[in-house]
């Protein structure tokens, strides 16, 4: 059981000149954590904590920046984002695996969201608080080994989101579905430092789609592969390839009150890129220094 409070004093000043504001914010964040070993590879974790997200100085920042047809600024008197985060984890560890479930319920105050209007023909944006956000769902990390060369890592979320939008100049809830994740399947040859020694990672990205106060994103996926490979007792050799299928393709709609717009940005294309290493040194010498563990700095 481990109960717990944390009081932040927070002051900023922003704007220059005349127009400089300033403000002070002194805050307390109460927290509660309760354990339980529920046999010997497992526990349960539930726990409460207020939170807080600050805004940037660039979101702050209320200087208007034009680009063509486009404007946007900062919002000095923009407030924080707070959180009461509810959680409840199940941790499964059994050499080699590792498992952790988590379940949640987050509800945020004063999201902050970017407001667009069509201000003299220009498409003015500038973000402002707006609303509560409320998420429920889960969180799931996994890794372990496959077989004796190969292992996997997971990560992966799925929650659903009722949240304060704008349409047509109207305040409406809407609700969403939400989830993202990533896994990792490595190959890995025991002796790194035996010529011929290979290592290969590919990565798979799933990035849902999101949800903004006027926008929406869709969602895609990628996938990187990365090569090493030990070409002699001194040269290792590095071949990787970001977006392989070049599906990294972000497609955003926005509903402002005047108007609304579609934007789709594709994808580059693979990026392949091929780095040679001269290792300097005993290769026993270099395996003993990278499994040595850091030395404490003063």
């Amino acid at each position: 059981l481990l109960p717990g409070v944390r009081v932040e004093d927070y002051w900023r000043a922003v704007g220059p000149g005349a127009a400089r504001t300033e403000d002070e914010d002194v805050r307390t964040f109460p927290s509660m954590h309760v354990r339980r070993k529920a046999s010997e590879s497992s526990s349960i974790d539930v726990s409460y904590a207020a939170r807080i997200n600050r805004p940037g100085f660039e979101q702050l920042d209320p200087v208007v920046r034009l680009f063509g047809e486009y404007a946007s600024s900062g919002n000095p008197n923009l407030d924080p984002t707070t959180v009461d985060a509810f959680e409840a984890a199940l941790s499964y560890r059994k050499d080699p695996h590792t498992l952790l479930l988590t379940a949640f319920n987050r509800i945020s105050r004063d999201v902050v969201g970017t407001r667009r209007d069509l201000v003299g023909g220009v498409f003015f944006s500038q973000p402002i608080n707006f609303g509560e956000s409320v998420e429920r769902g889960i969180e799931l990390q996994a890794r372990g080994p496959l077989a004796p060369r190969w292992s996997y890592t997971v990560n992966g979320n799925f929650l659903e989101r009722r949240f304060d939008g704008l349409r047509g100049g109207a305040t409406v809830q809407r609700s969403v579905t939400q989830y993202g994740g990533s896994a990792r399947l490595e190959y890995r040859d025991a002796d790194q430092e035996a010529v011929g020694a290979d290592q290969v990672q590919l990565n798979f990205t799933l990035s849902g789609p999101t949800y903004d106060l006027q926008s929406e994103a869709r969602g895609y996926g990628v996938i990187d592969l990365t090569w090493r490979r030990r070409l002699a007792k001194d040269v290792v050799s590095v071949l990787s390839v970001n977006d392989v299928f070049a599906s990294r393709v972000r497609t955003t709609e926005v509903y402002a009150d005047d108007y609304s717009e579609r934007t789709t940005r594709d994808s580059p294309g693979p990026r392949v890129r091929l780095v040679l290493t001269y290792q300097f040194g005993d290769p026993a010498k270099r395996q003993q220094d990278q499994s040595a563990p850091p030395t404490p700095s003063g």
